[in-house]
């Protein structure tokens, strides 16, 4: 059996969902209804409230089951946070003696158009992500808002 270690980029749950939501839009996932902008801050939280459900994500699955297998053994050797790749990458690779770098400037991020952020989420959007991304919270180090800090 051959010996594999596996590795994960994890991001924070509500920045993640913003940009799981703008990937539906720019990849022609979904469409926003007529005369609706994907920069709508209203429509931003219909959808997280509509689709992002436990039992109703179309992609959006919590970070948590990438990691751990339905026993709660974690799979993956390594976590990554998105938020600090450029550090964490480098000793990751130095650890395996491979000679792999990221490039300096980001090949994929999100349009300066997508100008919708955490500040945009009701409450009701960061109830319904802290449900779907509890476990995550709890094993990844991201801070959970509470409802009452919108």
């Amino acid at each position: 059996m051959v010996n594999v270690h596996w590795f994960t980029i994890v991001r924070n749950p509500y920045e993640r969902a913003i940009s799981e939501y703008y990937q539906h839009f720019k990849f022609g996932i979904h469409r926003p209804p007529s005369g609706i902008s994907v920069n709508d801050a209203n429509f931003l939280n219909y959808f997280i409230q509509t689709h992002f459900r436990n039992g109703t994500q179309d992609l959006f699955f919590p970070q948590y089951e990438y990691i751990f297998n339905t026993q709660g053994n974690q799979m993956v050797h390594h976590i990554l946070h998105f938020e600090s790749i450029q550090k964490e990458f480098p000793p990751l690779m130095e650890c395996y003696g491979l000679n792999v770098s990221l490039p300096s400037v980001p090949v994929n991020k999100r349009q300066a158009a997508a100008g919708l952020g955490v500040a945009n989420l009701t409450a009701e959007s960061i109830a319904v992500i802290n449900e779907v991304e509890r476990l995550s919270f709890e094993v990844l180090g991201y801070e959970m808002l509470s409802i009452n800090s919108t």
